[in-house]
């Protein structure tokens, strides 16, 4: 009996360790467009592409208060497939039930800001667009993460027009993605890396020294974008 509590520890413990086993690294730019970041950093675009976005919430913010985020994306090459993507927030990865997870085909990682770092997993669902629905899946993990979470009646931020630049660090190793949303004529920037979360650390500060010395502009304040949108005048 012990040894079979064990190995059940054991196999708990790696699954929810094995779902967040990528940090995503994400950078908050303040500068006038992507173009004027790469241009300071001196890159060369691999590849630009344009999509489409939308956040949702209630009036007052329900999602975003409980560490829950839903948003609408259409890219541009894929018109006729528009997603939904559901996310939920967690304080650190032994809350996450990693074979639930594997199951349901959702993603967890890290996602990083600053010093500020979370667990997020998400859940996407094919839509028709203007919905703000989830699916059987999605309706599971919020039931089953956030249980005393009524879903409240949605309202839509957007939609708003965005591109996506890709392209490789100068030996060509790791593969980054810097992103521009316009919303209503304000250019909200973001730079993000995704890397192996053993080397989370040591890549954010490397980056972040090189964004320095390039002297690109960083935001004061290293959050999303929903939120950094809700911010706006």
């Amino acid at each position: 009996m012990k040894i079979q509590l064990i190995l059940l520890c054991c196999l708990m413990s790696f699954n929810a360790k094995a779902a967040a086993d990528k940090t995503e690294l994400q950078w908050t730019l303040c500068e006038k467009s992507v173009e004027s970041f790469l241009t300071k950093m001196q890159i060369r675009i691999d590849e630009r592409s344009a999509y489409q976005i939308s956040y949702f919430d209630s009036k007052d913010l329900q999602l975003l208060a409980h560490r829950v985020f839903l948003r609408q994306e259409v890219k541009e090459s894929e018109k006729t497939k528009p997603h939904s993507k559901l996310k939920v927030e967690f304080n650190q990865v032994n809350d996450v039930d990693g074979k639930w997870m594997d199951k349901h085909q959702a993603k967890c990682e890290y996602d990083r800001y600053g010093s500020w770092q979370k667990v997020r997993c998400s859940l996407q669902n094919k839509i028709s667009s203007g919905e703000a629905t989830l699916n059987d899946d999605q309706m599971a993990m919020l039931q089953k993460y956030r249980p005393d979470f009524a879903l409240p009646a949605l309202v839509e931020w957007g939609p708003y027009q965005g591109q996506n630049f890709t392209f490789t660090d100068e030996r060509g190793s790791l593969d980054y993605s810097a992103d521009e949303t316009d919303v209503n004529g304000t250019l909200l920037l973001e730079l993000s890396l995704r890397v192996d979360t053993v080397d989370a650390d040591k890549s954010y500060q490397k980056l972040t020294q090189q964004l320095v010395q390039h002297q690109v502009q960083l935001c004061p304040q290293q959050v999303g974008k929903f939120e950094r949108l809700l911010a706006l005048p």
